[in-house]
């Protein structure tokens, strides 16, 4: 899953997920669209205009680097204003993916997932990829992709086109290094933890958003991102 990755409230945060693939009833039912915000500043997932960040790691082995930014202007998804981050991911040096999120901020500070737009760069042509989906458009579901108010060993589900994910928040108060400084209090995301060769390990610091990522493929670390 990109963010490609994420990324990222209530007292009861999310209703438990099994491994239900394709089904609705574990996606809890999105607020009306008056109850939705302008901005999406929540303290582990800012996504404030014009910010940007810039990650460095591997891919198999191979160097890599993502180029994050919030886009300016927003999207409407079923009558949601929704914030888009662009993701561009390099490889060797050579362009391979853009991926664009849309999400959107609830009254009480839930951060909800509307789309990923997911490209794959070809020499010859843009292929979309299988992960890309839109809220109400084929089946595609919004989901809370960050309460307001994480907290450690809750577990939630995160739409796909082809079933769901499973996250559960494992810290929040875990202490991070990465090559743009030292950071405290963070979440730590784990995505599918019971299928290891699919499991995702994300930590998000607080006014910065994702810090690092681990995969079963490689791994991305902060290296610069526009202050807050």
């Amino acid at each position: 899953m990109s963010v490609r990755s994420l990324l990222f409230g209530l007292p009861l945060l999310l209703a438990a997920c099994g491994s239900g693939a394709g089904d609705g009833s574990a996606f809890p039912p999105p607020p009306d669209t008056a109850s939705f915000v302008a901005r999406v500043d929540h303290r582990y997932f800012p996504l404030e205009p014009g910010r940007s960040w810039v990650y460095q790691g591997d891919d198999l082995g191979r160097p890599a680097r993502e180029e994050v930014r919030t886009l300016p202007e927003t999207r409407p998804i079923l009558g949601v204003a929704c914030t888009g981050i662009e993701e561009w991911r390099f490889v060797d040096g050579f362009p391979t993916e853009t991926t664009t999120e849309w999400f959107a901020q609830d009254r009480e500070g839930n951060v909800w997932k509307f789309g990923e737009e997911s490209y794959l760069l070809a020499v010859s042509a843009t292929v979309p990829t299988s992960d890309s989906w839109i809220a109400g458009v084929a089946g595609g579901r919004p989901w809370r992709a960050f309460a307001a108010a994480p907290r450690a060993g809750e577990r939630f589900p995160g739409y796909r086109p082809d079933g769901s994910d499973v996250f559960e928040i494992s810290s929040f108060v875990a202490t991070v290094t990465v090559p743009a400084g030292v950071f405290g209090d963070c979440v730590e995301l784990v995505e599918n933890p019971d299928d290891p060769e699919d499991t995702d390990i994300i930590l998000y610091g607080s006014r910065v958003g994702r810090l690092s990522e681990r995969t079963s493929t490689g791994m991305m670390e902060l290296v610069w991102t526009t202050p807050p």
